[in-house]
């Protein structure tokens, strides 16, 4: 039997077909396979004392899709940290992809997180690192946002230009609307003060915090 938008189980237990998808009677649908650089902390009330579910994140939400943790202020991420390890760290810039198996925009996924759960199962990606290098001898190509407070200024679309020839020739460190440029030839800062340091370069080295598609 061929069925649009089907999925396909192992096994021989009964099936059903429900609105063109296949679902395995007794067994919930899989949840979905994470990407790589992504990892799932489960935070629980149990973890501090007096039982206080407060997540202790405060996130970047200027980009409405990309919800970004902007820093790790105690509460459960805080007794997380505190007890794992290092490599699964809840850190800076990373993006919550998921939160109790929901994904979302940026605003829906804070606002589960400021709902009251027992506990908290949070995806989580690392972002990559990426140092681009660029001539501004040309156009860059790309349209930038920020907002106060903001960590840095992210890339919204990406045209002809620099960033676009850089792209292609460096398919490995190429960087994608959603990135965020967090300092510019070795200075931090925030999104103005970055654009404002680009004023009168020739030159122009971006840090780059790679997000790949979730």
């Amino acid at each position: 039997m061929a069925c649009a938008a089907c999925c396909v189980w192992a096994g021989s237990q009964n099936e059903t077909v429900i609105d063109g998808s296949m679902v395995k009677e007794g067994l919930a649908p899989a949840q979905p396979v994470l990407p790589e650089n992504a990892f799932v902390v489960q935070l629980h009330k149990g973890m501090i004392k007096g039982g206080i579910v407060q997540p202790g994140m405060v996130l970047d939400l200027a980009d409405e899709d990309i919800c970004i943790v902007k820093e790790v202020d105690g509460g459960l991420a805080g007794a997380w940290n505190s007890s794992c390890d290092a490599s699964l760290q809840i850190r800076p810039f990373d993006r919550i992809i998921r939160v109790n198996g929901i994904s979302g925009a940026s605003r829906e996924l804070a606002q589960i997180l400021l709902e009251k759960h027992d506990q908290f199962s949070i995806a989580f990606m690392r972002p990559e690192e990426r140092m681009v290098d660029l001539a501004k001898s040309t156009d860059l190509g790309i349209l930038v946002k920020y907002k106060r407070g903001s960590l840095g200024f992210w890339i919204d679309n990406i045209t002809d230009g620099e960033v676009h020839k850089w792209n292609t020739e460096n398919p490995d460190a190429a960087v994608a609307p959603h990135d965020r440029v967090v300092a510019v030839n070795g200075d931090g800062g925030s999104g103005a003060e970055l654009l404002s340091n680009m004023r009168n370069k020739e030159i122009l080295q971006f840090k780059v915090m790679h997000y790949p598609a979730a």
